[in-house]
């Protein structure tokens, strides 16, 4: 059966858009790296047509550890993810209601990491709380879903490949993406299957500006092989982002986003809301722009416990 799946990313408009400008070859949001949700098109991490011409890179890790039984379910997550991404991005003049074409490919490694101890100290430091940390060994890989007995999801070595290669058509600050399963469901590089995504997007303030931005988005997945008769037909998101400027080219950031369940499940992990907060900058350079995050589960059992990401974009 089809699924609809709904993501909406809620921000408000900028205070300085007009005096401002508006920043387009930053991404707004990172989007849920927990490794269940990162194999699905998640649109409002794509940048707008308005950045016209870029090359970029972003590299992310997240951290998470959990372990969680209901009913005739049971949910291991112990692990670092990272992700590696290449978005070429090309503006289209032939056709006129097209601003421009984008691809993006990205690579995934599965491991047991190294960021345990550090997290621990950040906890320490913050006081944020741990979740399961304290029962699980460090630096260890598990990820397993067990279902009446029987595993759906049992991976226990480091795993790494090709995920799923998205396209985008960008129509000013429209974006229409379709996700193709060149990854491998069983790796969880990728979900198996097509997905279709809009978005709607507003730019971030041009650094050196204080304010918000918005953007909000939609997938349907065509075809799902991760926990394909758990599924859920729809879910919706919601964030909130606002910049402060404190250089002509450095703005300072604080995030928040929310989104409902991927998947229908009795444990709350797997079947409950996630939600994240962020701290971050972002800011231009010579050549071009970028961002680094770091971001910190609000619920500490649906996104990672803890992750770091980092782009550059560098217009041609």
């Amino acid at each position: 059966m089809k699924k609809l799946t709904l993501s909406w990313s809620i921000l408000a408009a900028s205070f300085n858009a007009i005096a401002a400008g508006q920043q387009q070859c930053v991404t707004l949001d990172s989007g849920n790296q927990r490794p269940l949700a990162a194999i699905h098109l998640q649109p409002a991490t794509l940048s707008t047509a308005q950045c016209g011409n870029k090359a970029s890179i972003r590299l992310s890790a997240s951290n998470t550890s959990l372990e969680r039984q209901q009913g005739n379910e049971s949910l291991l997550i112990d692990g670092e993810a990272a992700r590696l991404e290449l978005t070429l991005q090309k503006q289209v003049k032939t056709v006129s209601w097209l601003d421009s074409l984008s691809i993006s490919l990205p690579y995934y490694r599965h491991s047991a990491g190294f960021l345990d101890s550090t997290i621990d100290g950040w906890h320490d430091l913050t006081g944020l709380p741990e979740g399961n940390r304290q029962q699980r060994p460090e630096n260890t890989l598990h990820y397993r879903y067990q279902r009446n007995g029987t595993s759906l999801i049992d991976i226990n070595e480091s795993q790494q490949g090709l995920g799923d290669i998205t396209v985008a058509a960008h129509i000013g600050p429209y974006n229409l993406a379709i996700k193709l399963p060149t990854g491998d469901e069983d790796k969880l590089t990728g979900s198996g299957g097509s997905e279709l995504g809009l978005s709607y997007s507003s730019a971030l303030p041009e650094a050196g500006f204080s304010g918000f931005a918005a953007t909000i988005g939609a997938t349907y997945i065509i075809d799902n092989k991760v926990l394909p008769e758990q599924s859920q037909a729809a879910t919706v998101a919601g964030a909130i982002l606002a910049a402060y400027n404190i250089s002509n080219r450095v703005n300072l950031f604080i995030s928040g986003s929310w989104q409902s369940a991927w998947y229908n499940s009795e444990i709350s992990t797997l079947g409950g809301a996630s939600g994240n907060i962020g701290i971050g900058a972002y800011g231009e350079t010579a050549k071009g722009f970028w961002s680094a995050r770091i971001t910190e589960d609000l619920p500490t059992e649906t996104a990672p416990d803890f992750g770091i990401s980092f782009d550059y974009s560098i217009k041609l």
